[in-house]
């Protein structure tokens, strides 16, 4: 590699150690490089440094194992069979919340779905039902501002003041030798004298 690092190295180092350092270990091709280089060929004295760094083994400490907590005691086959049984029942008690938890997914979609398509059918009979009153008004105006004969009635406020106008107690007046005036002048809304 680009480091000159040599990752087979540390490998063999714990090997070598195994096997109480009777073989030397073997020298990988990168190893090789630097060593037939001498240093003052071609480079400074600056790389053999690098070189001689490069080659120093690296800290392993056989007995790291021993270091940090309590170690856990091996369980006895039953313990094991017991401990296994009760993660199987916890697995299957995941799965089905897990197919609930789907089922619950599927029926609030499937409600949607109809809440929706209910929603759908009642706005469209609410535009239908709009559409209707908005035709039936037109026609009313269109016939109501198409009467010919209506066009010469007085309207409402003019009946209203037509009536406050006229006398409705009899008049003071002489009476004639006519009757059908007199009927006329002394009785605004008819009924007996």
């Amino acid at each position: 590699n680009s480091l000159h690092l040599d990752f087979n190295s540390s490998l063999n180092l714990d090997d070598s150690k195994n096997a109480d350092a009777a073989a030397p270990v073997p020298a990988t091709s990168s190893e090789e490089t630097p060593a037939a280089q001498s240093p003052s060929s071609e480079k400074g004295p600056e790389a053999a440094a690098s070189d001689s760094r490069d080659r120093k083994k690296p800290y392993v400490n056989p007995e790291r194992v021993k270091t940090g907590g309590s170690q856990r005691d091996k369980l006895s086959e039953e313990e094991l069979t017991e401990r296994m049984e009760r993660i199987r029942q916890q697995n299957e008690k995941i799965k089905q919340r897990r197919v609930d938890v789907q089922a619950d997914e599927d029926a609030f979609r499937k409600t949607q779905e109809v809440e929706k398509a209910k929603l759908a059918r009642n706005r469209k009979v609410q535009e239908s039902v709009d559409t209707a009153r908005e035709q039936n008004a037109k026609r009313k105006m269109e016939k109501v501002q198409s009467r010919e004969w209506d066009s010469g009635k007085p309207s409402a406020a003019d009946w209203k003041a037509r009536n406050q106008s006229t006398p409705t107690t009899p008049s003071k007046e002489p009476q004639d030798s006519d009757s059908s005036s007199l009927a006329t002048s002394q009785w605004a809304r008819g009924g007996s004298p």
